[in-house]
């Protein structure tokens, strides 16, 4: 994953670290590689600033999962999580919990719209610590793909 790459020394430096879980033999999805990224990217930020706020180590989990004919990449962070009375708010267009002049509240909401492009879907899932999001995309038709091979 280079996009985990690009960002794993500088979080090394934030005392945060970065485990890969990743599931072997996943399906391909089909999509716009740079968009994906930007996902996976704006994901580890927002765990690592979350991170940052706990004044100790942290752990960034980076899994993927298959069920059924999706493809499904999951971000967890081990701080201080998302509080319930905000969780339904976070993918909103210019919602933030930093503080201000640290980022602009678009970062979820742009990630989402860039999953529903790829007709798949990010969510917040529950943890008992920290906070989890996950992208869910279909998998590729694989015929589909044999055929143009």
């Amino acid at each position: 994953m280079e996009s985990v790459e690009l960002v794993r020394r500088q979080f090394k430096r934030d005392q945060v670290e970065i485990i890969d879980e990743l599931s072997s033999g996943l399906p391909l999805v089909n999509g716009e590689p740079a968009q994906l990224q930007q996902v996976l990217i704006n994901l580890l930020q927002n765990g690592r600033d979350a991170l940052a706020g706990t004044s100790r180590p942290g752990i960034i989990k980076i899994r993927t999962s298959r069920l059924d004919n999706r493809v499904a990449l999951s971000v967890e962070d081990d701080g201080p999580g998302v509080p319930e009375r905000i969780r339904d708010r976070i993918f909103e267009p210019f919602f933030s919990t930093k503080e201000k002049g640290k980022g602009t509240g678009l970062g979820l909401s742009i990630c989402q719209t860039i999953a529903h492009n790829h007709s798949g879907d990010l969510r917040l899932k529950s943890t008992a610590r920290g906070t989890c999001v996950v992208l869910d995309l279909p998998a590729a038709d694989q015929s589909a793909l044999l055929a143009f091979n």
